[in-house]
């Protein structure tokens, strides 16, 4: 399943990515959201110009 996807665009270059995987966590205090941490993993499927060294390889 994928979470989300996206391109990312500037001058000379253009990027797409994917995120795959991901964890919330969210900091509460007196039962209440004040924070939160994230972490996940994805990929750069595709990317252009200056951009291109970003790009997976196959």
């Amino acid at each position: 399943m994928l979470l989300e996807s996206g391109v990312i665009r500037k001058p000379g270059a253009i990027a797409t990515f994917e995120l795959t995987e991901g964890k919330l966590a969210l900091t509460m205090t007196d039962g209440k959201v004040t924070g939160f941490t994230a972490s996940g993993k994805g990929r750069w499927p595709t990317a252009t110009g200056t951009g291109s060294s970003t790009a997976r390889r196959s």
